[in-house]
């Protein structure tokens, strides 16, 4: 049976103790320690989820394709992600649309929770109403 032993433990070792040396990858290190002693840690990856949902701000009824996650009409959002598409946060908050960013043409959308203050950019798409956030 794999030794189990808490994974804070074994993120405080240093780089050099570990032996990653000046090239080494402590996030590498810290995953196949993880995986040594049987722990898992959540992923960081992007997992799409097709869900269709109901605006809890608006009462608009949104179709999900796996990268909606904000109402088009009114730009509002959920706090129900650690990492994108994980719903593994346990605020559920509502998320306002607080300012909206242009770079190389493209827009971005940063929410901030209602209920714990948390912030995430997210990226606008075409059939977002960009004007309600000065509504």
């Amino acid at each position: 049976m794999a030794q189990m032993r808490p994974l804070a433990y074994t993120i405080t070792y240093s780089a050099t103790t570990a032996g990653l040396g000046a090239g080494g990858s402590a996030q590498a290190w810290i995953m196949r320690e993880a995986q040594h002693f049987g722990e898992e840690l959540p992923s960081k990856r992007f997992e799409r989820r097709v869900e269709d949902f109901t605006c809890r701000h608006c009462g608009t009824a949104v179709k999900g394709d796996g990268y909606t996650n904000h109402c088009p009409h009114c730009l509002w959002s959920r706090h129900v992600d650690v990492n994108p598409g994980d719903r593994a946060a346990d605020c559920g908050g509502m998320m306002r649309p607080v300012a909206l960013e242009q770079k190389a043409g493209r827009f971005t959308i940063l929410h901030r929770c209602e209920a714990c203050g948390h912030e995430r950019k997210n990226k606008a798409r075409e059939e977002d109403n960009l004007f309600a956030l000065y509504e």
